[in-house]
């Protein structure tokens, strides 16, 4: 089936033309398919396509791809004096293995990614380092943050997701002259 909403707006903000093409079938042995992709002002955003099985754990057999999703529409849903973004995302995952216990592979990267934080004043630059997802565990090797003045603040690490009730980390953040906000006021 198909679903559009042409001119899609959230609190008076633009989210824009946004659609679903998507193919749901079942069968007698229990299996759901999946073959869906959602579009954004006429282009094809994000893919996805899989099985689930639900005899048994429950197996899972998914695909996403997302070939260049505009960040932006998320803007109509964040509050105004919070954060807005920009850029795009990109990636693939896979999902697979039981509902219980899910294994994620894949990456998103950022192309051209910011954040503005209109409370803090600045806008911030993402790297465009894949962040990496091997086995359930998210990899952000040297991911970075990139304030106005151009100086950086890196995340290094792993966060285990393999046991959702159990989420491991060993993160490390490093910056110097870091500026988490540029604000003229002089206090008082």
């Amino acid at each position: 089936g198909n679903v559009s909403v042409d001119g899609l707006a959230c609190g008076g903000r633009r989210v824009g033309n946004v659609g679903a093409d998507h193919n749901f079938q079942s069968d007698s042995l229990n299996r759901f398919m999946l073959d869906a992709k959602l579009l954004a002002d006429n282009s094809t955003v994000l893919t996805a396509e899989g099985t689930y099985l639900t005899g048994g754990d429950g197996s899972l057999a998914f695909r996403v791809t997302i070939p260049s999703l505009p960040m932006t529409l998320a803007n109509a849903f964040l509050p105004e004096d919070a954060a807005q973004l920009e850029g795009a995302l990109t990636g693939w995952m896979s999902i697979s293995g039981s509902t219980a216990n899910p294994v994620i592979n894949g990456y998103i990267r950022f192309n051209a990614g910011r954040v503005r934080g209109p409370m803090t004043g600045t806008t911030y630059g993402l790297a465009s380092t894949p962040i990496r997802f091997n086995n359930s565990t998210l990899n952000l090797n040297r991911f970075s943050l990139t304030s106005s003045d151009n100086q950086a603040l890196v995340l290094d690490g792993t966060l285990d997701l393999r046991d959702f009730h159990g989420m491991s980390t060993g993160l490390t953040i490093n910056a110097s002259g870091f500026d988490w906000t540029n604000s003229t006021s002089q206090g008082g």
